[in-house]
């Protein structure tokens, strides 16, 4: 770029930010200086694509394409243009476009090294594996620099990675990639990322020797003790080799400070003692001669995660065919005289009594050197003891695991992780061993005086509870026992009383148990006023402990189940947790699961479907955020990372909170705007699309208080409905629109779906499925249904029934199906459901058979479910949720007969007034539901109830102050009453909307 050029644009596209007018934010700025600038240069190409990128972020969408199509036929070269020109394509998702900019531009000026590199980067941005190979492989070949030469090893091997990659063309690529890196000018171990590549590749092969013995070089243990990345791939493969002597003697070396690979680094000053866990881990597993599950899944959140049921198919079907394909490669080098390597790990056998003492002296020595400082050998200890007594035929010692544990206790008691740390190993406990551990959790004195003693009484009280069996649990008990907690926080708070506003009281982990025992209370009587109780408690604990997270994630979930979720109350705390970036992934099912039974969208409060919108920002931002990350991973070379931040971005885009908020989301639209059939194509094609995706479930339960004695979950006990919604429900709730949709649209579902974006319609592969898509949506399992509530399954016999009814008045209504064209497809387009309105009379009638008798009553057993609930000692979603439930009903009753609205002329045709009469019945439930939700909005919100909180409140919890509770009491009723009103008026707006 010229000095003038540079002078001109400089207020658009400058480099100071602060005089950037694209940077600030000022569009309409930044367009005027663009047009300004085409009256003098209308052909500049420059100019062209930054008024291009101004557009777009302006949301001028096919004026900025328009611009951009005029550029891309010039086939531009210059660095400045191109770079103008692809933020331009990429917000308006033509990453293809992009692609094909940058490698026209590369063919033009072959040497230009920096145009190659942005050729291959804009490759890897969108996966485009193959092509960036072929280009790196390209550049290796021109510039003669190895760097591009593992840019396209590492590209051979993600292509390999992708799940569409055939088993044959997997192993192919594998092979060509070792071969490439072994014949490299430079060795892969003048790096860790480069020895990472060269090893992760011999893993995939199953050549674990091969990688066993370049780990073992001078070489290799020199990266094992600089790079935890190779320290890790290290320990898998001893593991997978099974080579258990030398891992453990390596783990107590390191452990003990005597680190065999340290001293061959010649920058290491003075070797330290090693206390990370994953070393403890190693030398017990070696003890064992096998990894635990058991310590595994304490240490790898990963596995306790529920995975898609596809998932897990598709990973069997991938594992299988490698399996095969590896068996097919190892048959071919044994013919051709290549044999297995001998054993050189040969050890001397020793017993499991030996090693298991051995580690048991290693510990206790460690153990008693560390004192107080580290508790890993101790802990380490336990867990020895634990696989002996748990998982070996040895007979453990009597009274040694109870003896550990008080050890454990004595020792770190006061720290804050002591509960976390015992938690896994207390839980087991029964009989005498129990009685023995209560025994020493007796010891502990009850002593608030000192922030150390708290922390032992807290973490005494929290064990003792988790051990408490079923029928331990009575209501007498968990009386005393709140008692006793709500006395020794009180006790405690003087500790606090001089700390900042900013700092937790040290007394917060008892006010977290009497929340959870109020729960408890209420799960065992069924008496709501504990509900409410705890919020109350946990307000009034929440204003001497502003900070504290778990304080509002209890919060949330109890006004979920009084009923106030929408607007405030339960909003107002999510939104002051503030959850940013992943963390609306993670955190956003909180507020948002079955959302549209608190939404009020119906009467125009749009407050729960802009939270929706809110919270799936993150997964517009994933899309270009994270594929500029792996092109930097590229750019630094740190292959280590690559696959992480693919990983990553995979776990995004198929993001299981990402498509419940998306259902929820149209729940909620469809009571506020009209099912045009612009909305209904879109909705559908989408849905579709989700229907075959593959899910990650990366929402995070792990983050609520878990103190509840066995058998109970705080976490199953406030969710809406006792079950999360998951992979199940998904599906259940995709298989009603998909039938409802395809219902009241004229779009063929055997046509491509070319019009989806493929930015966010992203497919990850599944397994191959002949089944047509209305066979699939018919199939439904057991173990969906069971993550629906009771109204739920009736919600869905009622949909299924209908929509099984009315199919054959679809099809003899709905004109012959063509498959679209692009222009078909679009948003804009409507014209596909003219002439569809059932008046093709030369379509043959379907035999006449009556509504099934569950459409005909659904409405009349909504409003008899809904008297049912309404009793005082049920909690108010459960009133929510039936007449949610059957707004929903009415609405997707509506969509699905729109087609039949304007008559038949088939004469004599008994649809028309079937469906009348329909409408006419679920009309009149409506507003009996809607008369139901006024009344219990007058006496949930009344001064009658508000009082009643207010006395429960203080007769349960004696240092309460009223002032505090009655104004928390009113905030109850207040949001309860506005609910129940809100919803009773959305019930008539709709009834008035969808029977017009």
């Amino acid at each position: 770029m010229s000095a003038l050029q540079e002078r001109q644009v400089k207020p658009i596209y400058g480099k100071c930010k602060r005089m950037n007018a694209l940077e600030t934010g000022s569009l309409k700025a930044a367009l005027q200086a663009c047009n300004k600038l085409l009256k003098k240069q209308p052909a500049s190409e420059l100019v062209k694509s930054l008024k291009a990128l101004t557009l777009a972020r302006a949301g001028k969408a096919e004026e900025s394409s328009s611009l951009c199509d005029q550029v891309l036929v010039r086939k531009p070269t210059e660095d400045i243009v191109l770079a103008a020109l692809s933020h331009s394509l990429r917000a308006l998702g033509r990453h293809e476009d992009v692609t094909a900019m940058y490698d026209e531009a590369f063919k033009k000026q072959p040497g230009n090294e920096e145009l190659g590199a942005q050729t291959f980067m804009a490759n890897t941005k969108i996966s485009n594996w193959k092509t960036a190979q072929q280009v790196s492989t390209r550049m290796h070949k021109t510039f003669k620099d190895d760097r591009f030469l593992y840019w396209s090893i590492m590209s051979a091997v993600l292509q390999a990675n992708d799940p569409h990659t055939p088993a044959a063309t997997r192993s192919m690529l594998f092979g060509l990639s070792l071969r490439l890196i072994e014949t490299a000018n430079t060795q892969s171990v003048s790096s860790p990322d480069r020895f990472y590549l060269h090893l992760s590749i011999l893993f995939e092969m199953g050549r674990l020797a091969e990688a066993q013995k370049l780990l073992s070089s001078p070489a290799g243990q020199r990266l094992c003790a600089t790079s935890l990345v190779i320290d890790e791939v290290r320990a898998q493969v001893a593991v997978k080799l099974g080579i258990w002597k030398a891992e453990g003697d390596l783990a107590r070396q390191r452990l003990e400070g005597v680190d065999p690979q340290q001293e061959l680094h010649e920058e290491a000053e003075q070797n330290k003692k090693d206390r990370n866990w994953l070393t403890y881990l190693s030398l017990l597993d070696a003890t064992f001669r096998k990894q635990s599950e058991f310590s595994l899944r304490a240490t790898m959140v990963e596995l306790n995660r529920v995975r898609d049921p596809k998932e897990v198919a598709r990973e069997k079907q991938l594992e299988d065919e490698d399996k095969a394909e590896r068996e097919r490669v190892n048959a071919k080098l044994t013919a051709q005289g290549v044999g297995a390597e001998p054993d050189e790990n040969a050890e001397v056998v020793e017993t499991l009594e030996e090693r298991v003492h051995g580690t048991h002296d290693v510990l206790e020595r460690l153990a008693d050197t560390d004192g107080q400082e580290e508790r890993g050998s101790l802990l380490a200890l336990l867990e020895l003891e634990r696989r002996v007594r748990d998982e070996s035929d040895m007979t453990p010692q009597e009274g040694a695991y109870v003896r550990l544990l008080g050890r454990y206790l004595h020792t770190f008691g006061s720290k804050p992780s002591c509960y976390e740390d015992l938690r896994p190993y207390v839980t087991s406990l029964a009989g005498a061993e129990l009685t023995q551990w209560r025994a020493i959790l007796d010891d502990v004195p009850v002593d608030t005086s000192t922030e150390s003693n708290l922390r032992r009484l807290s973490n005494s009280c929290k064990l003792r509870r988790v051990t408490l069996c079923p029928e331990e649990i009575t209501i007498e008990s968990e009386l005393e026992s709140l008692q006793q907690l709500i006395r020794h926080y009180h006790n405690a708070l003087p500790l606090g009383k001089a700390l900042p506003k900013t700092d937790l009281q040290p007394a917060d982990d008892l006010a977290v148990l009497v929340g959870e025992v109020f729960v408890s209370l209420w799960s065992i009587s069924n008496d709501p006023t504990h509900i409410s109780n705890a919020a109350i408690f946990l307000e009034s604990a929440l204003t001497r402990s502003k900070h504290n997270y778990q304080f509002r994630l209890m919060l949330i979930r109890l006004y979920r189940l009084l009923g106030g979720s929408s607007p405030c109350l339960a909003l107002e705390h999510y939104r002051t947790l503030n959850p940013k970036q992943m963390q609306t992934d993670t955190l956003s099912h909180l507020i948002l699961s079955r959302a549209a039974t608190f939404s009020l969208a119906a009467i125009g409060d749009l407050t729960m479907p802009n939270e929706c919108l809110e919270a799936s920002q993150i997964y517009a931002s994933n899309s270009t955020e994270t594929a500029e990350m792996i092109a930097r991973a590229f750019q630094h070379e740190k292959y280590s990372q690559v696959q992480d931040f693919i990983l990553f971005e995979d776990r995004l885009d198929n993001s299981l909170q990402r498509d419940l908020t998306k259902m929820e989301h149209v729940r909620m639209r469809l009571t506020h705007e009209p099912a045009v059939p612009e909305t209904i194509d879109v909705e559908l094609l989408e849905f579709r699309f989700i229907f075959d995706r593959i899910h990650h479930d990366n929402r995070d339960f792990s983050i609520l208080p878990d103190h509840q004695p066995k058998g109970q979950s705080f976490d199953t006990q406030t969710v809406i409905g006792g079950i999360h919604p998951a992979f199940g429900w998904l599906e259940i709730w995709l298989k009603i629109y998909v039938r409802a949709l395809s219902q009241a649209s004229d779009y063929d579902e055997n046509a491509p779906d070319k019009a989806i974006d493929p930015l966010y319609l992203k497919l990850v592969p599944q397994i191959d499925d002949k089944r047509s898509l209305e066979e699939r949506l018919k199939t439904v399992g057991s173990a969906e249904l069971d993550e629906l509530t009771p109204d739920e399954k009736s919600f869905f016999r009622y949909t299924t029934a209908l929509a099984e009814w009315l199919e054959p008045h679809h099809t003899s209504a709905r004109r012959p199906k063509t498959a679209p064209t692009d222009s078909s497809l679009t948003k804009s387009n409507g014209s596909s459901h003219t002439s569809s309105n059932g008046t093709d009379s030369a379509a043959e009638a379907p035999a006449w058979k009556d509504p099934p008798e569950i459409v005909s009553c659904y409405f009349q057993d909504a409003v008899a479910r809904l008297e049912e609930v309404s009793d005082v000692k049920k909690l108010p979603w459960e009133s929510l949720h039936v007449a949610q439930l059957a707004q929903e009903a009415f609405v997707l009753f509506g969509i699905q007969t729109t087609r039949f609205k304007a008559g038949s002329k088939r004469k004599g045709d008994p649809l028309p007034q079937a469906l009348k009469s329909l409408r006419s019945s679920a009309l009149t439930a409506l507003k009996s539901i809607s008369d139901i939700l006024h009344k219990l909005g007058e006496r949930e919100g009344g001064v009658e109830k508000r009082g009643s909180l207010t006395a429960s409140a203080e007769t349960a919890i004696s240092q309460i102050n009223h002032d505090f509770a009655f104004e928390i009491a009113k905030k109850t009723t207040d949001a309860r009453k506005r609910i129940f009103d809100g919803m009773a008026k959305g019930l008539i707006k709709i009834s008035t909307t969808h029977s017009a």
